[in-house]
């Protein structure tokens, strides 16, 4: 299935991220990810590497500045951070990829506090397929 119209949904939700809160320029993936678990030079300076079976997918992207408002719906979202089964756009196959990911711990920084409300800094979010 081609591109159709979001880069990330978590299936606890009926509707993906929208695209409008993520930060365009900050999307990246590293699909199929190589795990190397061992590697080392033999007597004769050849290199061996041993990676594991699985491959892991990296997605990185970043929530754009945005309101306290916003910042209440974005949260829905985020409230699970490990086991989170997710459906992404895969630049590697340019279709849509299921996964489950661990998220890292988001930290969330105040730009400015005014007219009672809080605007947020962007919010880098970093995830890793088990």
């Amino acid at each position: 299935m081609a591109y159709g119209g979001y880069l990330i949904r978590f299936l606890d939700f009926s509707d993906p991220i929208p695209n409008k809160y993520i930060d365009r320029s900050s999307w990246s993936i590293t699909p199929i990810g190589r795990r190397v678990v061992e590697s080392f030079f033999d007597v004769d300076g050849r290199y061996h590497e041993y990676q594991a079976d699985h491959k892991r997918t990296k997605i990185q992207f970043k929530l754009r500045e945005h309101s306290e408002a916003e910042h209440s719906i974005l949260m829905q979202y985020f409230q699970t951070l490990d086991k989170v089964y997710t459906r992404y756009f895969n630049d590697l196959t340019e279709s849509y990829s299921f996964g489950w990911f661990k998220i890292d711990d988001p930290v969330f920084r105040h730009k400015k506090t005014f007219d009672s409300t809080i605007w947020y800094e962007e919010t880098q979010i970093t995830m890793t397929e088990y």
